[in-house]
């Protein structure tokens, strides 16, 4: 599932560092620039984004809510990335996928950009079930080991024995029993080099192995709590519990 997305903001900084950060994101792309409000519903028009990343306090924007549909597309979803909490308001009334305060971290845009993924894929759970499958069913050679540097020595950590995998800012933590290591690599990164039979993204920011859950039980607010064979206690987000669901679907 692709997000396409334009970026609507007056300040060239800002809009960089939209660029480089949604690259690192999983089928994320940005499709689109606009330095001025003028351009936005051209753009909305001709490049049919999934979302608009917004400043409000661009030139020319005066919170013209809602986005026009365009020949029958419907207008994007939009989230705010601005300096001013002032638009806070309006960005609540105009039903804003998310708002975020600059600066912001790259893990807070990551954290905004998963929640969007995962509203559309409930809103369209048979394109995301459809995918999740061919994923799991797909042919594809993966690693069996993982080669991790550690103050200029070099070790190899082999994946059947991963327990879980923890983001780390630009890394990841691989955690092997009592040990764990700093992997030089992105979440998304190594979650497609893992084999989805074995390995289940539970959170934006876990992935586990399947055969060392011993238990899942309903956490707060309709989240899950996943205790590991030794005891380890991870949460699991409601929003992936439809990748449960489908690779018991998958892996039948």
């Amino acid at each position: 599932m692709r997000i396409r997305i334009v970026v609507a903001d007056s300040d060239s900084l800002s809009r960089e560092w939209i660029r480089k950060n949604v690259r690192s994101e999983q089928g994320c792309e940005i499709v689109g620039e606009c330095d001025e409000a003028l351009p936005i519903e051209t753009a909305i028009r001709d490049l049919k984004p999934d979302l608009l990343i917004l400043d409000p306090d661009m030139p020319g924007w005066d919170d013209a809510f809602p986005l026009p549909a365009q020949n029958g597309t419907p207008a994007p979803s939009v989230m705010f990335f601005t300096q001013s909490q002032r638009h806070a308001v309006a960005a609540f009334e105009v039903g804003a996928v998310d708002f975020l305060l600059k600066p912001a971290s790259p893990d807070r845009l990551s954290e905004a950009l998963e929640h969007y993924r995962l509203t559309l894929q409930s809103a369209r759970p048979e394109e995301a079930e459809s995918e999740l499958i061919a994923l799991l069913k797909d042919v594809h050679h993966y690693p069996e080991w993982f080669l991790i540097r550690l103050q200029g020595r070099s070790r190899f950590v082999a994946v059947k024995e991963i327990d879980w995998i923890e983001s780390k800012r630009n890394n990841v933590v691989l955690h092997v029993g009592k040990a764990s290591f700093l992997y030089h690599t992105t979440t998304q990164d190594i979650e497609r080099k893992l084999d989805p039979c074995r390995f289940l993204r539970i959170h934006r920011s876990t992935i586990v192995n399947i055969e060392r859950i011993a238990e899942l039980r309903p956490w707060l607010s309709g989240d899950y709590r996943i205790t590991l064979k030794d005891g380890t206690c991870l949460p699991m987000s409601n929003g992936y519990r439809q990748r449960l669901k489908l690779f018991r679907r998958g892996a039948a």
